[in-house]
């Protein structure tokens, strides 16, 4: 009976909580690709409905649009991939401002990272067919974070790209311009008549980008230092 108690219970016990475990991680993963296929989720709309749930180690849930651009997909992100995002603001900022301390990042992003500000993922697309439970996702090579904001003259809300950003190895493929639409799809799915961004005035590819896509200039963020170093 002791024997019982000390090692029989106990595996029993990690057991059924495995296997609980996995149960609710595949019931989420159902109902999301339900909901993507039905095309009540945010996946851009002229990309197909051709979506794979895979289950991955740590009981990852991947929902994979197979036809984002020519040899890549996208997937929806989850709220705990903390981590990977704070990495790629950072990689932005690096980028245009080469040499300064982003360590604030990671507090950014664990503030407004939630479920009302979705992200999403661009990958080279798998060449395997099926599905490997074995094999860790694919590093990602851009991003689009998504966000809130109020029209400060009609007071609406609308969409906000916190961050859209893709590696310099991959650019002029147009992973760039095709995120920037599933962002103005997804925008228009939840009903908003405007999307907004913010942007660098040294970031000269961002604005030719941008300003291609139809978007403008509305305000200036002005700023001042109080305290400026002696020359």
């Amino acid at each position: 009976m002791a024997f019982f108690r000390q090692y029989i219970a106990p595996f029993f016990i990690v057991l059924i909580f495995a296997i609980a475990l996995l149960a609710v991680s595949a019931r989420i993963c159902r109902k999301r690709d339900r909901r993507f296929a039905s095309g009540s989720g945010n996946l851009d709309s002229r990309i197909g409905r051709r979506l794979a749930c895979t289950y991955t180690v740590g009981f990852q849930c991947k929902l994979v649009a197979r036809q984002f651009v020519p040899g890549y997909q996208l997937r929806a992100g989850w709220g705990i991939e903390h981590a990977l995002l704070s990495k790629f603001m950072q990689e932005t900022y690096e980028e245009l401002f080469p040499g300064r301390n982003f360590s604030h990042v990671p507090k950014a992003v664990e503030q407004f990272l939630s479920s009302q500000t979705p992200l999403w993922w661009v990958e080279v697309e798998e060449q395997t067919s099926g599905s490997d439970y074995l094999t860790p996702l694919p590093p990602p090579v851009g991003c689009l974070w998504m966000g809130n904001a109020i029209d400060q003259i009609g007071g609406d809300r609308n969409s906000h790209i916190f961050l859209v950003y893709v590696k310099p190895e991959h650019r002029r493929k147009g992973i760039g311009s095709a995120l920037m639409r599933h962002a103005e799809n997804w925008a228009r799915q939840r009903g908003d008549r405007q999307i907004s961004l913010q942007v660098f005035h040294n970031n000269d590819i961002a604005l030719n980008l941008y300003q291609s896509l139809g978007y403008s200039s509305l305000s200036l963020w002005m700023v001042k230092p109080l305290n400026p170093k002696a020359e």
